[in-house]
């Protein structure tokens, strides 16, 4: 989708101002936007499960190329409950930027990580709506 360039643009472009908690914050924003609108309600089968379990049948039905790209999001979604004595998880994860405020979260090795995941999901989201759009014209 357009609609995420300027977004995944601005999320480097944050890191080289400076601005790290500003940039992961935005680039697990365009993760989420990005899984949200292809795969709607189930996005969920690319993602974790609380008991930390991947949801398997998703990543069973997934060629090589969409292993690579969706792959990355169990981690992405790995739920912490800090609530429950999680603890702040210091790899990039979506859950953790959205549910909590920590330099063990936030920062420039993890915004890094996001931007790199923000960047490559929407790639792969266009590249299968243009091999659809391909299959349909034949």
């Amino acid at each position: 989708d357009a609609t995420y360039v300027s977004f995944a643009v601005a999320a480097p472009d944050a890191v080289d101002e400076g601005h790290m908690a500003a940039a992961q914050a935005l680039a697990g924003s365009l993760i989420d936007a990005a899984l949200t609108s292809d795969f709607g309600k189930d996005r969920y089968k690319c993602t974790s499960e609380r008991s930390g379990k991947r949801t398997k049948e998703a990543y069973d039905e997934f060629n090589l190329r969409q292993f690579i790209a969706f792959a990355p999001m169990w981690p992405t979604y790995q739920q912490i409950f800090v609530a429950d004595g999680d603890k702040v998880l210091v790899t990039f994860s979506r859950n953790a930027l959205a549910h909590t405020v920590s330099p063990r979260q936030f920062n420039r090795r993890n915004a890094v990580q996001g931007i790199m995941i923000a960047c490559s999901l929407p790639y792969r989201l266009d590249e299968a709506a243009r091999a659809r759009e391909v299959a349909t014209e034949v």
